[in-house]
């Protein structure tokens, strides 16, 4: 899995005591099948599809186990791939001067002719 992760200490802790809460034999390993509840104690609400993916990422063995490092490594992706959307949408906000959720066709067009995007 990925080794540079990007979250912070309070972040790392945060995840660890929620782990540790679903590893009640303290032996770092939590089932796969508790990976929905798991997430939801940290404020994550996943759908039934989306853990799906998620256990077939980290559990590519099929043991229905989840280690604390592949888990860090999953909540990492998630937050980056979170804080990346909230960066697309705080450059849309620049560009939706009325603030009603959208931009017209003309509005970009003139971005994009404003900005080298388009001749």
């Amino acid at each position: 899995m990925e080794s540079d992760r990007k979250l912070s200490l309070q972040q790392t802790r945060q995840f660890k005591e929620a782990f540790d809460t679903y590893d009640p034999k303290n032996i770092g390993l939590v089932p796969t099948r508790q990976l929905g509840a798991l997430m939801r104690s940290l404020g994550f609400n996943p759908t039934q599809d989306e853990l799906q993916d998620l256990i077939m990422q980290v559990d590519r063995t099929c043991s229905g186990l989840l280690t604390f490092p592949d888990f860090l490594d999953m909540m990492s992706r998630i937050i980056g791939s979170r804080n990346q959307e909230s960066e697309v949408e705080d450059a849309f906000r620049c560009f939706d001067r009325k603030g009603e959720g959208y931009v017209t066709r003309q509005e970009l067009g003139f971005i994009f002719q404003n900005l080298g995007g388009l001749n």
